[in-house]
């Protein structure tokens, strides 16, 4: 098989969950997305906590539970990122646990966070590529309404600001 037949040129899938990122409830969800892969074991998954970037240690709350759930479902391959602000999403240590991954994973948090911290990003570049040539995306609470075309920050409504 050539190198131009195992790089897909079509985008790869896209899962917005609503939320349990990380729990038995989502096994079957995310066995089919690494299947769209080709399986676990040529998956490699990076797990972007982004959205927690504002919680004292929320990003290794959230890759502790992702490095758990993906290595149960016999992904060798978990990248357990930091990219949790705009210096991050620029850090040349983050973005190579970027390269070559086949499948991104945003958790929960604050989805504004994510947005104003991937925009134009040197990060968003590399995630963006490789979902235009077949890696999944998979968002769930926060990361799945950051995957949107637009979002509306509920935190600055509240706060009595205009969307």
């Amino acid at each position: 098989m050539t190198k131009e037949k195992e790089t897909s040129a079509t985008p790869g899938a896209i899962a917005l969950v609503g939320s349990g990122e990380y729990l038995a409830a989502l096994n079957t969800t995310d066995a089919y997305l690494l299947e769209t892969l080709g399986g676990a074991s040529k998956a490699r998954v990076a797990l972007l906590p982004t959205a927690s970037g504002l919680e004292e240690g929320g990003s290794t709350y959230w890759n502790n539970l992702g490095l758990t759930h993906f290595h149960a479902l016999g992904v060798k391959d978990v990248r357990d990122t930091r990219i949790i602000d705009r210096a991050s999403a620029a850090d040349p240590a983050q973005l190579e646990l970027l390269r070559d991954a086949n499948f991104f994973y945003f958790s929960g948090g604050n989805p504004q966070h994510v947005i104003e911290t991937l925009r134009d990003s040197p990060a968003w570049e590399i995630i963006q590529a490789a979902y235009k040539h077949g890696a999944v995306l998979a968002g769930c609470s926060a990361g799945a309404m950051a995957l949107s075309g637009h979002t509306i920050s509920i935190r600055t409504v509240m706060a009595g600001e205009k969307p």
